[in-house]
């Protein structure tokens, strides 16, 4: 599944919950570009709101829990410039 997301492989000890609120803030825009771009009729200012960000060696995983795509709730993938990557849904 990691390759087809197109996430590197990491050792568990480069995986960790990002507490830094900088680098939330900067995921929480990450996240509403992704949605903006693929959702054109989605609020052009998105609410703040709580994520899960978690740091996966140089890349990042965000979680919107408020989110819901058929049931099922996104995991997004950034590069470390945060692009976006991927997604996965049904996890």
């Amino acid at each position: 599944m990691r390759i087809v997301l197109e996430v590197p492989s990491v050792s568990p000890g480069q995986i960790a919950l990002v507490t830094n609120d900088s680098i939330c803030a900067r995921a929480l825009q990450a996240v509403d570009s992704v949605v903006h771009a693929t959702n054109p009729s989605s609020p052009t200012t998105m609410p703040v709101r709580s994520l899960y960000v978690v740091a996966v060696g140089t890349y990042t995983a965000v979680v919107d829990p408020v989110a819901n795509i058929g049931g099922w709730v996104p995991l997004y993938f950034f590069d470390p410039a945060w692009n976006f990557v991927n997604f996965l849904i049904r996890w």
